[in-house]
This record gives C-alpha cells, sequence and structure tokens, in this order.
C-alpha cells in the first residue's frame, strides 16, 4: 500500500455509539483499499470514542485515525481538524450515521481523470424517516452550469490541493448549513468537475439530526450567515456572468424559504427570518433579478421595507377550528394575494378579508355577494 492514500475520508463523530460500527463496517470494506479514515471524535459523551477505539484493536486496521477533540467544537471545526490531517490526493466526507455504496470512492476515484479532475460527484439516496427513499442527482443541471452543485457535499471527493491552495475551510462555529459554505467556495474555485450516477452517498434523516424539522435560535443564527455569506460570496466574485450569479441567488431564496418552513422556538426567530428577506434584497446587485426569482409579494414587500407585511406573508398559518375537535366549522388562512379568507367547513368560501393597500375590502361569498370599501 502506497504511503499516501489515494482518499481521505473525514468523519466528524459526536454521540454517534449507535452507528458508528456499521459506518466504519462499510467505510473499511471498501473495494478501493488504498484510502485513509479520519474519526474526530468531538468530545462524545457517550461511548463513541471508546467504539472506535475497540474497533481499530479488533479490527487492527490501520488505516482508521483518530483525532480526539480537547473539547466540544462542533461539526464545522470537526471536519476542519480532519483537513488539516488528511493526507490523500483527494478528500471525501461520511457522516458516521450514513452509508455509502462499497465501491463509491473506487468509483468516483477511477473517474478523476488521473487526477485531472478537481471533484469527482456521485448521486445522493436520502431515507426519509418512514423508510422512503428518494434518489437526488443534479448531475445534469451541474453539466449545464456548475454553481448548480448545491447540497449534498458529501456525495463527492474534492482535490487536497484545491482546499489547500484556495484555502478553503469549513466555517467555524456553524452548527448547520456550514456545508453550503464550503460547497460554493470549493465550486467557485474547481476547474474541472467529473460526474458519474453508478455510485451513491445514503444519507438517513434522524429525529434529532441537525436538519431536523425543530430549528432553534442557535441553528437558525447559523443557516442565517450562511445565507448572507454565500450572496456576500456571489458579490465579490470577479468576472460572474449573470446566469452564475442568478443560481447563486436562487439557491440564497431557497435557503431562507427552508429557513422559514421550519418550526422555530419564538418569535424573534421569525423576525429574524423577515430582516433576513430585507437583507437580501438591500443587498442584490441587481434587482432585477431579485423581482424575477423572489415571489411577486416578497418582492413588493421588501421592496417597501414591509416588515410586517413580510412576518404575515412568511408565518400565517391556516386554523381549522372544529366542533368537538371533529367536525370541521371554518378555516381562518392567508390568501395568495394579500387577503384573509374564512372558508365555512374549512372548504366552502365564505368571506375573504383584502389586508392590502389600506382600504380594506371584505368580499362575502356564496349567494349573495356583497362589498365593503372602509
Amino acid at each position: 500500500m502506497k504511503t499516501n492514500a489515494k482518499v481521505s475520508i473525514i468523519v466528524p463523530c459526536y454521540n454517534v455509539s449507535n452507528y458508528i460500527t456499521n459506518c466504519l463496517d462499510c467505510l473499511t470494506k471498501q473495494t478501493l483499499e488504498n484510502i485513509e479514515i479520519i474519526c474526530i471524535d468531538d468530545k462524545s459523551s457517550d461511548d463513541t470514542l471508546k467504539k472506535i477505539r475497540n474497533y481499530i484493536k479488533t479490527s487492527k486496521d490501520k488505516r482508521i485515525k483518530i483525532i480526539a477533540q480537547k473539547k466540544n467544537g462542533g461539526v464545522a471545526n470537526a471536519r476542519n481538524a480532519g483537513l488539516e490531517n488528511a493526507k490523500g490526493e483527494y478528500i471525501g466526507f461520511c457522516d458516521p450515521d450514513d452509508l455509502v455504496d462499497m465501491n463509491f470512492y473506487e468509483v468516483l476515484y477511477k473517474n478523476s481523470d488521473n487526477g485531472a479532475a478537481d471533484i469527482v460527484k456521485g448521486i445522493s439516496t436520502v431515507i426519509k424517516l418512514d423508510g422512503h427513499k428518494e434518489i437526488v442527482d443534479t448531475n445534469d443541471l451541474i453539466k449545464q452550469n456548475k454553481f448548480n452543485h448545491n447540497g449534498y457535499f458529501w456525495s463527492a471527493i474534492y482535490k487536497k490541493d484545491l482546499l489547500k491552495k484556495n484555502g478553503i475551510l469549513f466555517p467555524k462555529n456553524f452548527l448547520i448549513s456550514e456545508d453550503l459554505v464550503f460547497l460554493i467556495q470549493a465550486v467557485s474555485a474547481a476547474k474541472k468537475i467529473s460526474l458519474t450516477n453508478k455510485v451513491s452517498y445514503f444519507y438517513y434523516r434522524r429525529e434529532n439530526s441537525l436538519d431536523s424539522e425543530m430549528l432553534s435560535s442557535e441553528k437558525l443564527k447559523s443557516s442565517v450567515q450562511a445565507t448572507q455569506y454565500m450572496l456576500n460570496f456571489a458579490n465579490d466574485l470577479e468576472n460572474i456572468t449573470a446566469a452564475d450569479y442568478d443560481i447563486i441567488l436562487k439557491q440564497v431564496r431557497d435557503l431562507a424559504n427552508y429557513l422559514s418552513g421550519k418550526k422555530l422556538s419564538c418569535k424573534a426567530d421569525k423576525e429574524q427570518i423577515s430582516n433576513l428577506f430585507i437583507w437580501i434584497y438591500e443587498n442584490t446587485k441587481n434587482k432585477e433579478s431579485f423581482k424575477r426569482i423572489f415571489k411577486k409579494r416578497i418582492y413588493k414587500a421588501v421592496k417597501n421595507n414591509d416588515l410586517n407585511r413580510i412576518y404575515k406573508i412568511l408565518f400565517t398559518k391556516n386554523v381549522v377550528y372544529k366542533l368537538f375537535n371533529i367536525l370541521p366549522l371554518f378555516k381562518v388562512s392567508y390568501f395568495e394575494k394579500d387577503y384573509i379568507k374564512i372558508s365555512l367547513l374549512s372548504f366552502i368560501p365564505a368571506i375573504k378579508i383584502k389586508l392590502y393597500p389600506k382600504k380594506k375590502k371584505i368580499f362575502i361569498f356564496g349567494l349573495l355577494i356583497l362589498v365593503i370599501k372602509g
């Protein structure tokens, strides 16, 4: 075996005692033997570190290395520690509760065109909580424009020299969305990207994962910072094309929309997201791009710096009132064109109240239609 591995696989570990053995089994049995597996224990409070050490002792696999962090610093810092110690020609990332095809790294490495490719990407398979599998293959989009390489960063390997020469690391102290910051830097610096749909990374959604339905204030802060970083990065890119800029702006929009769809811990977090939309508008170089890419209602609201209206658009939800918690009596919902709509029995349109502009309009539906202006 060569001294330097072809691929270094970085595995950040924190309280993953239930999963780490399966992950190590998968990685040590890869058809590409010339690899190194770097496990960074981020000061786990369970027996994760003990299981890794026992695995090495039992398997006698010298390709596995351990970095034991002195304090818990988060997944971004853990991955950065792996990057600093990686010896491989390429770098791969595998979360300890995920799996990959048994020939995953061999196929990716063989598609590197003898080391000419800066990034080699496969596809992803998302296993949801109910066991349903969803294949994510964005390779055709990436062929059209490399900036379509958005998300699912662990489905690829990255040339170490690319990362080192461009100082590409994960942003420190990020709890979530740190991969998007890493990825946009790597993709921007890459000259050659190779793609294959022959192997897949298997991403398992967990109830307690960082990508869970509930978003804490700390996670929200990280994602807001990531959103702002991505747009600032696009603004600072030299010779960026209009098409490239629009793709990144769409990713910024998607991340902002993603945040607004999460369960948030307090009203202040919702207000922070509302302010984020205003920030995006104010910092978008081409306002016509914003108008084209974002929803019309949001565009009007941010253009007028109307924080309250943005808040209502993003966070007013349907409320169904039921008799004995069974029979639906009526439903109150926020309508598409800035209306409050009240429906009898949850589906028969009854009253629609226009909230914007200042002149309020009330429409009463049914056999009798009455319009009141006030």
